[in-house]
């Protein structure tokens, strides 16, 4: 059979699209794992759990069966990951998953909520053992609000992008899933609602407009978990500062605010840096990382003859730029070198992972042409030399740029 380009661009398009759906699907499987597995593995006082049985709960019926229903919630929701198309239908369904379970894991922690229900009986039946089996196994715990019920809500959203005649079967199974939360005596009616809130909730507020990668909702659901866990170890009191430093580092992104360091020539104030110090620490560690890996190749590259891109500099390595060498810091997050701060040092923060502002090319623009002007060698650089400094080369820049 002769060689099909087409055909090897299809597959080579069908594998990368595989692995970004089971890339989604394993962040969510963690995410899970970190807010629903903390607050099960937390041995709860039983005194203290809330109980938000309603006078409705009295007149549930218990149908057995139904726990077959219940136990494909997990499935059914990921195997959403296999149908939605790609691009922002799947982001966003992405985002919304890990959005319902980051914040249902936090209610886990603050508000733990028993299931008042009678406990199931081992019985003869194969669906009252499988409830049995599930009371002593998933727990009683839990409860408030019912992921179950926010799972069904948010695999709704998937449903118009089956065929016609699958949706009606969909849609009527995922209703009967949201259900069978309750009418397995699993959940109360309160949790029922508080897991339909929570959904629509998401739903609204995690649009398919939000920029790509979304960095601020990740921050989110990053302190959320901090959070959750911190409860659960008994560690609340730091939880609650981590979170609330990487909830800033949130909300920064989501505003653009570059400056969010409010370095000083060159340097991050002391009060930033306690009010930032997992954001910042994070991001010193992961350059280090980046030095080492990178270790045997240059810390830059020529991107023209007077234009040098790359990472932060080590002390030791600012001895390999060349002489009357004027520097353009793009990193939002890391003190500049001691060594270059004290030359033609200039500041112009951007965020890892965002569009650089028009303003903010325009000064940098500025700057490159009065250096240049000067007669001055540029070194434009980031935290990593991977993502901005090679960006706002590449858009200042285009014609002469250097493989």
């Amino acid at each position: 059979m002769p060689y099909s380009h087409h055909a090897s661009s299809s597959a080579q398009r069908l594998s990368d699209s595989t692995a970004r759906r089971v890339r989604l699907g394993v962040l969510n499987a963690v995410v899970f794992c970190i807010a629903y597995g903390g607050a099960r593995l937390h041995a709860y006082d039983i005194d203290a759990l809330h109980r938000f049985a309603l006078p409705l709960d009295a007149v549930v019926p218990l149908w057995p069966a139904m726990v077959w229903i219940y136990v494909c919630s997990l499935p059914v929701l990921f195997a959403c990951f296999a149908f939605i198309p790609e691009g922002a239908p799947l982001r966003t369904f992405s985002r919304r998953l890990m959005c319902i379970t980051a914040i249902a894991g936090l209610c886990f922690a603050v508000l733990p909520a028993i299931n008042t229900f009678a406990l199931h009986e081992n019985a003869d039946s194969v669906s009252m053992r499988l409830l049995h089996a599930l009371d002593r196994y998933d727990g009683r715990g839990n409860q408030w609000p019912s992921l179950h019920v926010a799972y069904a809500c948010l695999a709704m959203t998937a449903v118009p992008y089956l065929k016609h005649w699958q949706r009606p079967l969909a849609y009527g199974a995922l209703c009967l899933m949201a259900c069978s939360a309750v009418l397995t005596h699993r959940h109360h009616v309160a949790d029922a609602l508080a897991g339909v809130a929570l959904a629509v909730g998401v739903i609204l507020c995690v649009r398919p407009t939000r920029p790509t990668p979304d960095v601020s909702l990740h921050y989110l659901v990053g302190a959320l978990l901090v959070l959750n866990t911190a409860i659960h170890l008994g560690v609340a009191w730091i939880g609650l500062y981590v979170a609330l430093s990487l909830a800033y580092v949130a909300y920064a992104y989501a505003i653009n605010d570059a400056d969010l360091a409010r370095k000083q020539r060159g340097r991050v104030p002391l009060m930033r840096w306690l009010m930032l110090a997992p954001w910042l620490a994070g991001y010193w560690l992961t350059w280090a990382l980046q030095r080492a890996r990178t270790h045997r190749r240059p810390p830059f590259a020529y991107w023209q003859p007077d234009v040098l891109v790359g990472r932060r500099l080590t002390v030791h390595e600012t001895h390999l730029l060349p002489e009357s060498c004027s520097v353009i810091d793009l990193s939002a997050e890391l003190s500049e070198t001691p060594a270059l701060r004290t030359g033609i040092y200039y500041a112009v923060p951007l965020l890892d992972l965002r569009e650089p502002p028009p303003h903010a090319l325009e000064r940098i623009s500025a700057i490159m042409a009065n250096e240049r002007a000067a007669g001055r060698t540029i070194y434009l650089h980031c935290a990593m030399g991977i993502a901005r400094s090679v960006h706002v080369a590449r858009t200042l820049a285009p014609q002469d740029e250097l493989s």
